[in-house]
């Protein structure tokens, strides 16, 4: 529900494959990628390659990292591959709305734009 509707289809076992789909600005789209790793209950990493606006197919490393401090759960998200600074920028965008979605399907405070933005 917080990736912006997407239906996503997968068993979450490593190396099965996933298929997000869904509508973005008024078009259908259809993104696949693969699981990588599941470490439950802290780590999930996967493939998503996605269509850029230039109809090109980028594949991303989506690393969701999971910590508890001090009776505090912390998410570190990684994605890397980003094939320019704009596209970059882009991503984080994105990541930001929608872990801004997961937080409030939890009951918590919006995500604070990162201090030091990375590639």
């Amino acid at each position: 529900k917080y990736m912006m509707g997407a239906r996503v289809h997968t068993d979450w076992s490593e190396g099965s494959p996933i298929r997000w789909e869904g509508e973005w600005n008024g078009k259908p789209f259809e993104d696949v990628g693969r699981v990588l790793k599941v470490r439950e209950p802290e780590l999930l990493s996967y493939t998503h390659n996605s269509t850029e606006a230039e109809g090109a197919t980028q594949e991303h490393v989506i690393t969701i990292e999971l910590k508890e401090v001090g009776g505090v759960t912390h998410l570190r998200l990684t994605q890397d591959n980003n094939s320019t600074e704009d596209a970059r920028q882009h991503a984080e965008a994105n990541w930001t709305l929608m872990l801004d979605e997961l937080k409030k399907m939890l009951g918590e405070a919006p995500v604070p734009a990162p201090e030091v933005s990375r590639t």
